[in-house]
């Protein structure tokens, strides 16, 4: 399949895709209680993994970048009764959405991008995730033989892609369920072999103790100090999060300083 191709996957759809199994993946249900708040599901589909985690009372986001999968999702949760967003969106443009998610789960569209757009994709994702959100994501392994489907993922290739503002919690060998009725397509026996990732999005702080290695002893180190704390009021103000920003403003005021 070409990669990240509109006509290929507009065919797929024209009928039943394989990766359409009428249910969650059974890699996401199997860390469903490790999945918290709200939830992103990029490269929704027809909504089986975002309808199941809207079942169970989180508020849930779910996009494609075509509108028949899309039309689909938005039934099911009529015929269920469930409440979930559903957007025709290119995932490619995650930074022009105008929120942030505590939980992002990708299901089978990583590893459709080629190299360039994957950094794209990556990097939209850091947009939508607050800091400390997870990234649950599951992609096809290059453990899994033959050129069917779509491109292999490698092990480094995953490290490479989180490197910075990320870090990769766990990367585990899994399986892709799809349809069982497959005709013009062959995987391995229990379906086609692959990565199950969990990464952590770090916050601006962490980002920048990391890239400056400068140690967090701010009262030893006043240099480091005046540099790091804008950064930090600039990240808690924008996500309203941070687990490090009060101490810092306690050291801050042991000094005798204001925050303006």
């Amino acid at each position: 399949m070409p990669i990240h191709d509109r006509t290929s996957f507009e065919n797929l759809y024209a009928g039943q895709p394989r990766w359409e199994i009428g249910r969650p993946q059974k890699a996401l249900l199997d860390v469903t209680d490790q999945i918290t708040g709200s939830i992103l599901d990029s490269g929704c589909g027809t909504g089986e993994n975002a309808l199941f985690f809207a079942s169970r009372g989180h508020k849930v986001m779910g996009i494609d970048f075509l509108a028949e999968p899309i039309s689909l999702a938005r039934q099911k949760a009529t015929e269920r009764g469930l409440t979930a967003t559903f957007l025709v969106m290119d995932a490619l443009a995650l930074k022009d959405l105008p929120e942030v998610f505590d939980t992002v789960i990708d299901s089978g569209l990583f590893h459709v991008f080629s190299d360039d757009d994957r950094r794209r994709y990556v990097d939209g994702l850091a947009s939508v995730l607050k800091p400390g959100g997870k990234l649950f994501l599951l992609c096809f392994s290059d453990q899994e033989p033959g050129t069917q489907g779509p491109r292999r993922v490698s092990e480094k290739e995953i490290r490479d892609a989180f490197a910075e503002g990320w870090k990769v919690e766990s990367i585990e060998p899994s399986r892709f369920e799809v349809r069982p009725d497959l005709k013009d397509i062959t995987f391995n026996e229990g379906g086609p072999k692959s990565w199950f990732v969990v990464a952590r999005r770090v916050g601006d702080l962490e980002t920048f103790v990391s890239k400056t290695r400068i140690a967090l002893d701010l009262r030893r180190n006043e240099k480091a100090f005046d540099v790091w704390l804008p950064a930090c009021h600039a990240c808690q103000e924008k996500f309203n999060w941070c687990s490090v920003a009060p101490i810092a403003e306690g050291n801050r005021e042991e000094r005798g300083e204001s925050r303006e």
